[in-house]
C-alpha cells in the first residue's frame, strides 16, 4: 500500500475461502482486516456449497459472525459462473444477508473468473477498479 498511497491505511485481506474459526476475530486476536469466507460458484452459492454462516466455534455449528464485527466488513463473498445481471443482484443481496460487507458476482468461469470484468451494466467501472487492485 505504501508505494501506492503512503497516507493510506493498511489493509489486511486473507483469503481461506471458506468460514474461519471464530477465534480469527476475537480482540486483540484478530488476523486480517477482511477475510474472503466465501469463494465458489453461484450454483453452490445458492444450493449446497454454503455452509450455513462466515465463522464457526469450538462448539461447532456455522453462524453469520455478525456479532464479532462491529464495523460489518470483516467478510467478504467472491462468487463467479453469474449467469446473469438478475442472479448478479440476487447474489449481492444474499450475501449481505448473509453478514458479508463486501461482495464480489461474475458470470465468468475456471480456471480464472477474476481474469475479465462482468458482462453486465458497470462493466466498465468493473475493468478499471480491477486494474487498481
Amino acid at each position: 500500500m505504501d508505494a501506492a498511497d503512503p497516507t493510506a491505511a493498511d489493509l489486511v485481506v486473507d483469503n481461506p475461502g471458506t468460514a474461519i474459526a471464530d477465534c480469527y476475530l476475537e480482540p486483540g486476536h484478530r488476523t486480517a482486516d477482511v477475510f474472503v469466507t466465501y469463494e465458489d460458484t453461484y450454483a453452490a452459492y445458492t444450493g449446497a456449497g454454503w455452509l450455513g454462516g462466515n465463522v464457526f466455534g469450538a462448539s461447532g455449528g456455522y453462524r453469520s459472525g455478525t456479532e464479532l464485527d462491529p464495523t460489518g466488513t470483516a467478510f467478504w463473498h467472491l462468487v463467479h459462473g453469474v449467469p446473469d445481471a438478475a442472479a448478479m443482484r440476487a447474489t449481492l443481496r444474499t450475501a449481505f444477508d448473509r453478514g458479508a460487507g463486501y461482495a464480489y458476482a461474475t458470470g465468468t468461469i475456471m480456471p480464472n473468473p477474476w481474469d475479465e470484468s462482468p458482462s453486465w451494466k458497470y462493466r466498465s467501472q468493473t475493468g478499471y477498479a480491477a486494474t487498481l487492485g
